[in-house]
């Protein structure tokens, strides 16, 4: 069974992925992300709270654990897939 996170997503960064202009995203690392797991990104602003608009993405590829290329601890960048 795959396994679905559903996440607040802030622009300009959402509809740059939703134009497909942006096929990662860099998020902390507390879900134990794994590829082959889908997200639900939802569009959020701080001020409006959810906008309405959401999509979804499967987690192609996963990079963590290399602070050497400034990536800090905790957290990963997710290669996205439609």
């Amino acid at each position: 069974m795959v396994r679905w996170h559903d996440l607040k997503c802030f622009n300009p960064y959402f509809q740059d992925i939703w134009d497909g202009k942006k096929n990662f995203d860099i998020r902390k690392n507390d879900r134990d992300y794994q590829v082959g797991e889908m997200l639900v990104l939802r569009e959020y602003s701080i001020a409006a709270g959810y906008r309405g608009r959401a999509m979804h993405k499967k987690i192609g590829y996963i990079l963590k654990d290399c602070p050497q290329f400034g990536l800090q601890e905790g957290y990963c960048i997710l290669g996205l897939e439609d």
